[in-house]
């Protein structure tokens, strides 16, 4: 079994698969379906490991379409995204997503170090692309898994509520480094657009048992409150921002909003 991946049980029947101690990809199984959430990177043989957990048939869906997403998509014949993404898989490359990989140190933000590419998983024929949007529901058997739409972070980016534990899990939207880099909306659009997504969110945190993201795993409760706090204070004043790194940014605490890439783009 491979070594890239490691599954932990975050509740009954759903895990949690870090990728080179990096990526978040989860796990779900119903009575009758499962459900894979991203692919990772493809740092290896991902479909493999999940056999390791599955005892059911599952379903593949995407949070969005960025290259640590979407590294194993071609190992299925068919998978569910927000139309609105797929352009981002089509203008990835091999070169790219190994390039991540060999730099993920930085691009974690030293969280993990760089990577081995020898059992990268190289991509292929394109799978079925089948959209998913808002309101959509995955039934698992006695375990249903809503789809919100919450545009931002990608045009398509989406969450997906699991009903049967209250586990929210939110891909990139909320995230300890979140960028909006959208090049066609003003920085106050797109905070905008991030804050319109994410409102019935923030309204219903108590809701929620756990938020889990695409990197790391849960989000932290600090994570959650200072990017509502920096959002709240761009929505007062867009100006509001840094460019001591060469790109426009706002920090509080340990969480950051970008509105340029600060790093080498991999996307």
């Amino acid at each position: 079994m491979s070594s890239f991946y490691q599954a932990t049980k975050i509740a009954e029947k759903t895990w949690c698969i870090l990728e080179c101690g990096f990526d978040a990809i989860y796990y779900l199984e119903g009575d009758t379906r499962g459900l894979l959430i991203d692919t990772g990177i493809g740092a290896s043989d991902l479909k493999m490991f999940v056999s390791s957990l599955a005892t059911k048939p599952y379903d593949v869906v995407l949070t969005h379409g960025h290259l640590d997403h979407i590294g194993a998509i071609w190992q299925y014949d068919s998978i569910y995204i927000n139309s609105l993404d797929i352009p981002l898989i089509e203008v990835t490359t091999d070169q790219s997503r190994i390039d991540f990989m060999l730099n993920m140190n930085a691009m974690s933000e030293g969280r993990t170090q760089n990577q081995d590419t020898r059992e990268f998983c190289h991509s292929g024929k394109n799978p079925e692309f089948l959209n998913v949007g808002e309101g959509d529901v995955f039934h698992l058997g006695n375990r249903d898994v809503e789809v919100f739409c919450t545009p931002g972070h990608t045009e398509g980016s989406i969450c997906l509520i699991d009903s049967s534990t209250n586990l929210l899990f939110v891909g990139d939207t909320i995230i300890y480094r979140l960028l909006l880099t959208n090049p066609k909306l003003s920085v106050a659009e797109r905070v905008k657009q991030w804050r319109d997504g994410t409102r019935r969110i923030y309204n219903h945190l108590d809701s929620f048992a756990a938020l889990y993201m695409g990197h790391c795993g849960i989000v932290p409760e600090y994570t959650i409150r200072e990017l509502d706090e920096i959002i709240d204070k761009l929505s007062a004043d867009p100006d509001d921002v840094d460019y001591s790194e060469g790109v426009p940014k706002c920090s509080i605490g340990s969480t950051q909003v970008y509105f340029g890439l600060p790093f080498v783009s991999p996307y």
